[in-house]
């Protein structure tokens, strides 16, 4: 799924990330899988996924 190559991508680029459960009234898409990472990384995120052409949808906070 989208979320494993997210999760993959950041792990590999030093970003501890996990695969976490989102209630489905929260996305646009319905998905209700998230990729959750510490926030302080968020600039990090971004560059990384763009470097690696990897879409995403909204990068929401503060849902743990």
């Amino acid at each position: 799924t989208q979320a494993m190559r997210i999760r993959d991508a950041l792990e590999r680029g030093g970003i501890e990330a996990e695969i976490v459960s989102i209630d489905p009234s929260v996305t646009r898409r319905g998905c209700a899988y998230g990729v959750s990472f510490p926030c302080e990384y968020e600039w990090k995120v971004k560059r990384i996924l763009g470097a690696k052409k990897i879409e995403y949808g909204d990068i929401i906070g503060g849902l743990r």
